[in-house]
């Protein structure tokens, strides 16, 4: 397994929120949606080194936002997978993974009235299997693996849209991940303006 990719060291999570930005106890839609998909997780990959495939784990964490930032946004994190005598790396498929690193702020724009946003969050997993969230800010530094000495391609993933989503039972992704046993399964796709798009399936390895 490779260690450079955030394999070991599970860092703790911030604490949620209890109080709202408003001072009541009741969430909103958004609330909740940030709530849900916070975590710290790994995505399957496989490396090239030596001439040799290594399988790994890319490390990404979601946690709270900006504090002053309203409405209330939540913070993923990419970290530098560390692959630099890595000659590529790539998915399960095959697909190219390039080498992510930066971090952006999101948030959901639907966020209904705290009496309704239970009934909301319900209605919206079981229809669409999760959220898509605006992309408030962030810049992610993307590089090809292979290349380390080559300058990153900053992309502005701002006005962009993160669309986090359960993976289905029995479908092909479900299967390629079954072998982490029964940790939460999820997609994550980065998708900004120019149309630039990284997904990742990952496990969450420590809880909200």
């Amino acid at each position: 397994m490779l260690a450079g990719v955030g394999l070991l060291g599970v860092a703790a999570l911030p604490a949620r929120a209890q109080v709202q930005p408003d001072g009541s106890g009741s969430p909103d839609l958004n609330d909740l949606a940030l709530d849900w998909v916070r975590g710290e997780y790994r995505a399957p990959l496989v490396c090239e080194i030596d001439d040799r495939p290594q399988r790994g784990l890319r490390r990404l964490m979601i946690g709270p936002g900006p504090r002053a930032m309203r409405p209330r946004a939540n913070s993923l994190r990419l970290f530098d997978l560390e692959v630099e005598t890595a000659k590529r790396c790539f998915d399960d498929l095959g697909g190219e993974e390039p080498n992510a690193e930066g971090v952006i702020h999101f948030s959901l724009r639907s966020r209904s009235r705290p009496d309704t946003a239970r009934r909301d969050f319900s209605a919206a997993l079981r229809r669409d299997s999760g959220f898509a969230f605006d992309i408030r800010e962030g810049r992610v530094r993307v590089r090809r693996v292979g290349e380390p000495n080559a300058e990153p391609r900053v992309v502005d993933f701002a006005s962009g849209v993160l669309r986090v989503e359960t993976v289905a039972r029995g479908s092909d992704v479900e299967r390629r991940l079954l072998e982490f046993g029964g940790l939460r399964r999820l997609t994550l796709r980065l998708e900004a303006r120019d149309g630039t798009t990284l997904r990742y399936h990952v496990i969450q390895v420590a809880p909200r």
